[in-house]
């Protein structure tokens, strides 16, 4: 699977537009299962989401504040205050109305081997298990996990894309 998504640079980073493509296949002889490639696009329109998936569209009427689980993940690093109420669009494709994002305050995790100060934020809503997040002192999302799955921040991958980012800012990666 991958995803690019262009986000707002708000409180929630909204998205405004995304490209996702998912493909199944089998792993002895690498061809795709029938029915197993999914391509996606999106985009934010007022009061809506438009989503087209395999050629067909669809439209979600969304009132207020709105954001994807994905794009949580970068806001969630900048965040300085509890967000109003959102609606989450799970996995790019799913609405699910009512949730809230609440700083629970600071604790100690061990990360990496070493003890690390972390902020812990909390979601909840409608449709979904809770989520943590903790961000660290230098406002790195380092681990985000509900009940049934976990995002562990691998500093040594984040590194290598943090040099990747800044060679295509340059315009200098292909």
């Amino acid at each position: 699977m991958s995803a690019t998504i262009l986000c707002q640079d708000d409180a929630l980073g909204t998205p405004l537009s995304w490209q996702l493509r998912s493909r199944m296949f089998d792993s002895k002889t690498g061809n795709d299962f029938a029915n197993g490639t999914v391509r996606q696009t999106g985009k934010a329109v007022p009061e809506a989401i438009e989503i087209t998936t395999n050629g067909v569209k669809t439209t979600h009427k969304v009132a207020g504040p709105w954001t994807s689980n994905w794009s949580l993940f970068e806001a969630v690093q900048r965040a300085s205050a509890d967000p109003a109420r959102f609606t989450l669009l799970e996995d790019l494709d799913t609405v699910k109305p009512a949730h809230r994002l609440h700083r629970r305050g600071e604790e100690t995790l061990t990360f990496a081997g070493k003890e690390v100060r972390a902020t812990r934020y909390d979601q909840i809503g409608q449709g979904c298990l809770p989520r943590v997040y903790y961000v660290d002192g230098t406002g790195r999302l380092i681990l985000t996990h509900t009940a049934l799955r976990a995002y562990i921040l691998d500093a040594d991958v984040a590194e290598t894309h943090r040099k990747k980012l800044a060679l295509f800012a340059k315009r200098e990666l292909k």
